[in-house]
């Protein structure tokens, strides 16, 4: 039988995980894309081939590759809706 009793450790561990997480969300939502390196190893590795990059590892590559990304979302969402992501909150005119 297992104890539902968590020791000081795991507490701990639980709250350290709470507000890295937190602090990933923070930096998220400011945009604040270089001082991701407080969150993630600097030998971080990501692939985004889906998105038209190939795999890179290092922040700085990781760096490089999301702001690429991001740079180009606007124009991918408007050739999905068609037209200017800009214009969806407009009527169409008949």
């Amino acid at each position: 039988m297992t104890s539902d009793v968590w020791s000081q450790e795991q507490l701990s561990h639980v709250e350290s995980i709470r507000q890295l997480k937190a602090r990933y969300f923070r930096l998220m939502d400011m945009k604040l894309w270089n001082q991701m390196s407080e969150v993630f190893a600097l030998d971080i590795a990501c692939d985004y081939r889906g998105a038209g990059t190939d795999p890179v590892t290092g922040f700085s590559a990781v760096l490089d590759a999301t702001e690429a990304i991001l740079r180009g979302l606007p124009a991918a969402v408007a050739a999905l809706m068609g037209g200017s992501a800009r214009d969806r909150h407009r009527p169409r005119r008949a």
